[in-house]
Parts: C-alpha cells; sequence; structure tokens
C-alpha cells in the first residue's frame, strides 16, 4: 500500500509560505477548477492503483498529468515572495525572496536563493539589471502595463537567462497569502535553528513595540492566530519579551546579532520544507480553496488539476533537500564598493546551478 500523506499541493503551496519571508508568489492560474474537489477520485485513483499496480488505473479515472519537467526531465519552480501589504499599497512591490526549488527522479529537492540585495544581474543578451534584483518585478511590472502576471513570466525567462537553467513553473505569495496558508493548516512547526533577538521587526497587527523573539527549537509558527509579536522595556528586555510564533514574522526577521538577509534565506528554504513534510490528505481540499480564494495573494503557473495533484503527491511524498545554498560572498558573490549591493560571481553559480539544476540522464 502506498503512503498517503500527500504533499501534493505541499511543492506549490509551501513555495508560497516561505516566499511571504519578505514577499510573495505568483502564476498564471484559471479559478475554476479549483472549485471542484478531486479528493474522492484522488482516493478511488490511489486505492485502484495500489490494488492493481496499474498506472493506467489512474489515468483512466483522473487523465494523465500535465506537469512536465521540460527536456531537462526535471521539475524546476521559481518561487517569489513579495513585501506588498495594504497599509504600504501604493508604494511598489519588491519580492525580497526569490528561491529556486527543483526535483530530480530521484525525489531530492535542492533549493537556491537569490539574495535581494544581490545588483548587476545579466538577465538578457546584453542586458543588464543594475539594481537590487528585488526590483526586477516592480520593474517588468511598470513595462507591462500593471500586468503581474506578464512581468512574473518575463522574470521567469530572465532568471533561465541569467542562471543557464530552465524554470517550468513560477509561484508568487503576499503578506496575507502566507497568512491564510499557515493557518489553514493548522500551523508549521518548524526547527528554529538559533535564538533570534530582533528588535525591528513590526507585527502590524497591532501598535505595539517593535521587535520579537524566536527561541531555539521546535516550535509551532501559526497564521492570523498567532499572539502578538512585540518587545518589552526600554532597553529591551529579552527575558520578559514573549517568544514569537508567527510564521509571517519567523520567516521575515533579519535583523539583531548573528542575524542578517542571508540567514533568513536559509531559514526560509526550511519553514518550506517542513510545511511540504507537514501537509495530510485530509487538509488539501482546504489548502486548494483557502490558496485560490483570492488570486492578489497567491499565483501558480503549476497546472493543479485532480491528475496533477495526484503526480506531485507521487513525486514529493518522500522527498529529500539535501542541496541547499543562498548567494551570498563570499563563495558566490563579492560585495559592490560604495554601495549596499552584492554582485554574483557569475561563472561560479552558473557552475552551481549547472550542478543540481542540470538535465536528468
Amino acid at each position: 500500500m502506498r503512503n498517503r500523506r500527500p504533499r501534493t499541493l505541499a511543492l506549490v503551496l509551501m513555495m508560497a509560505l516561505i516566499s511571504a519571508g519578505a514577499g510573495a508568489m505568483a502564476g498564471p492560474v484559471s479559478a475554476a477548477p479549483f472549485r471542484f474537489s478531486p479528493l474522492p477520485w484522488l482516493k478511488a485513483a490511489m486505492d485502484a492503483a495500489d490494488l492493481f499496480g496499474a498506472q493506467s488505473v489512474v489515468d483512466t479515472v483522473l487523465g494523465p498529468t500535465s506537469i512536465s519537467g521540460g527536456s531537462d526531465g526535471r521539475i524546476t519552480i521559481l518561487l517569489l515572495g513579495s513585501d506588498y501589504r495594504p497599509r504600504l499599497a501604493g508604494t511598489g512591490e519588491r519580492t525580497d525572496s526569490i528561491i529556486f526549488m527543483t526535483i530530480d527522479n530521484s525525489n531530492r529537492i535542492s533549493a537556491i536563493s537569490l539574495p535581494r540585495d544581490v545588483g548587476n544581474v545579466p538577465i538578457g543578451p546584453g542586458q543588464v539589471y543594475a539594481p537590487k534584483i528585488n526590483g526586477l518585478f516592480k520593474s517588468f511590472k511598470k513595462q507591462s502595463g500593471g500586468s503581474r502576471n506578464v512581468a512574473l513570466e518575463k522574470e521567469r525567462k530572465a532568471f533561465e537567462y541569467a542562471f543557464g537553467i530552465q524554470i517550468d513553473y513560477v509561484a508568487f505569495v503576499q503578506f496575507t497569502g502566507l497568512e491564510r496558508l499557515v493557518s489553514q493548516v493548522g500551523g508549521v512547526r518548524v526547527n528554529v535553528p538559533y535564538n533570534i533577538y530582533d528588535p525591528s521587526i513590526v507585527d502590524g497587527r497591532a501598535t505595539l513595540q517593535p521587535g520579537a523573539k524566536f527561541l531555539q527549537g521546535s516550535t509551532l509558527e501559526l497564521g492570523a492566530n498567532a499572539p502578538y509579536c512585540y518587545t518589552v522595556g526600554h532597553p529591551i528586555n529579552w527575558t520578559t519579551t514573549p517568544n514569537c510564533t508567527r510564521a509571517l514574522e519567523y520567516v521575515r526577521s533579519r535583523h539583531g546579532k548573528g542575524n542578517n538577509d542571508w540567514k533568513r534565506d536559509r531559514r526560509q528554504q526550511g519553514f518550506i520544507f517542513a510545511a511540504m513534510q507537514q501537509i495530510g490528505q485530509s487538509q488539501v481540499e482546504g489548502v486548494r480553496q483557502a490558496t485560490f480564494s483570492n488570486p492578489n495573494d497567491f499565483y501558480t503557473t503549476l497546472p493543479l488539476t485532480s491528475a496533477d495533484v495526484l503526480y506531485m503527491y507521487d513525486r514529493v511524498h518522500n522527498a529529500t533537500m539535501p542541496n541547499q545554498a543562498v548567494l551570498q560572498p563570499p563563495t558566490y558573490a563579492s560585495n559592490v564598493k560604495g554601495t549596499s549591493k552584492q554582485q554574483l560571481k557569475i561563472d561560479v553559480v552558473r557552475a552551481l546551478f549547472q550542478s543540481w539544476f542540470g538535465p536528468l540522464n
């Protein structure tokens, strides 16, 4: 019998989740298919396949999947987290979280984060995007007359060129989308790798003293129902400051001693993988509905018909994530003198992508 703990939507859903670490994700989706619950058919197809051991049975019940790994044979997704939230409407939208994830035929996931302060990125023949890369989406959106979907497709192609890889799909999420998804699954349990004392992050749900504390160890990070995150005392008394258990703040935090953008990027990767591991079959339909109830919050180009959901379950339910990297100095980038930007050591970075994201034999 198969292990029926589907991580089906996880590969897309939780990509969204971390993306919101600084921002959001995006991609074209038709809303209509998500009003239909495929779970009875999924269960019937899995039972039939277990009994008869025939993929043809699954295809007969659900139809063949339309998810494709392209000519390189692997499924690669660009995850984008937007910093948009209602209180900052009109100020633009930056993708502070940019993560590339790919899965091979042995169900091994590789993840690479592109830090938001990287600049001078080659995005096409003779084209270099000089500003910090988190503004590329905003620039493409302006060029596209305000179309998010067109801008995201341009960004997908730009990164294909920059890193010499195929990117099959895009996923995009905003702050509110992350909150809704985490709430839908009842929170995501993560292993906080070290104590974080962030004096600056703001929990926008209430007017309280800025800052948050995240204690090392196993913690259930919650959605919108999480207690307020704040600090106590002047100067801050970290002993009496409550532990923050709000997922959005956990994946956004980047200030405080021993904390920075690069460590945040790595925590975001871990948060996504933890979320993927924890989604259960009974939660799948609720996640589908929550994910697509507001197309402004979350968008993906991944097809998610019943057959596609089952296919992704088969691909990722026993996945591991042995390869993780953040493109930070000194290995993958160097600081640009006189600025707060970094510039990629593009040959080194492309070699890394080729190693982890290259064509499968």
